[in-house]
Parts: C-alpha cells; structure tokens; sequence
C-alpha cells in the first residue's frame, strides 16, 4: 500500500469537503418548498388572498371593504346626530355651575353645551334685596363659560346667588350658592 504525505492527505479532504458543501448548497437550493403550493394563502374572492394565521393583510382594502366602511362611517355620523336632537319645541336641558361668587364677580361654566350667543342670568338676593346681573356665553372646548358676571351689590352680609343659561338650542339653572361679603 502506498503511503499518503500529509500535504496530499490535506488536499484530499479539503476537495471531498469542498464537492460536499457544493452539493449540499445545491440541494439546499433546490428544495421544493420554494415552489410549495401548500404555503401559499388561499384564495377568497377575485383573486384576493387570505392572510395566513397571525399574520395582517395589507393589501389595500377591495371596493367591497371600501363600501362598508363607508357605510359604517355614515351609521355613525346618523347615530351621532340622533343622540345630539332634540324636539325642535323643546330645548336641551343643561348644567349650570357656579365656580365662584364673591361681592364683586361670579364665575360660571355650562356643561352639555358648546356655544356661542346664550345668555347668562344671576339673581342676587339678601333678605328681601334682589340684584340681578346679565353676560354672554361663549364657547369652550368642552363647555360654555359666561363671561364674569359683576353685580352692584348694596350691602354687606351673606347673600345667595343662583344663575341660569338661556340660549336657542339649550337652557338650565345652577343650584343656589351661599356666600359672605365683609
């Protein structure tokens, strides 16, 4: 038997694991599940596929997709405006809120309301003294508030306060507020 020098022997297996590698990499590249037809997303509709489990569908949306959401949009809209009516010879009650009186302004916001234009009335009354001040709403973000209202008040002593918000579509009074002027 011959003998193999080391430096062959290298060769040998460098060339044998060099067509290896070569061969596994082309089978590798070859394999079928390239072409699978079993991966492929099912076919719903005109051509359109169906995503595979966990995975989104960002296909722009069919005319159908289009249809509905537009639909939907429109029920919306419909029940939005149901909720907001109300008989056109009743208005929409509201909540009046007094933040602050004191002798010389009072502070308030209307809530269930988003307006310009109302008008704002306070009754000021200490005994039989009755004081009345007037101002505009205007709208808020969220609410309308009244622009300060600042009565003359006569005297000193405790008095109470109760506003009331009147406007086209809505009207509503607060509950009376009790405070002292020095």
């Amino acid at each position: 038997m011959k003998k193999i020098n080391f430096r062959s022997r290298t060769t040998v297996i460098t060339l044998v694991t060099l067509g290896v590698l070569l061969i596994g990499g082309g089978l590798v590249w070859a394999q079928p599940w390239n072409n699978d037809d079993t991966k492929k997303p099912v076919v719903n509709g005109p051509d359109r596929p169906q995503p595979i489990s966990g995975e989104a569908n960002l296909d722009p949306p069919t005319e159908q997709e289009k249809q509905e959401a537009e639909a939907h949009k429109d029920e919306l809209v419909q029940q939005q405006n149901e909720a907001n009516q109300t008989p056109s010879n009743q208005k929409k009650q509201v909540t009046v809120t007094i933040t602050n009186a004191t002798k010389s302004m009072t502070n308030v916001y209307v809530s269930g309301v988003v307006e310009d234009g109302g008008e704002c009335s306070a009754v000021y009354k200490k005994g039989f003294t009755t004081v009345t001040a007037t101002s505009a709403g205007f709208s808020n973000a969220t609410t309308t508030n009244c622009e300060p209202l600042t009565p003359n008040l006569p005297s000193d002593g405790d008095w109470s306060v109760t506003v009331s918000y009147n406007s086209a579509r809505a009207s509503g009074s607060s509950a009376a507020v009790t405070f002292k002027t020095p």
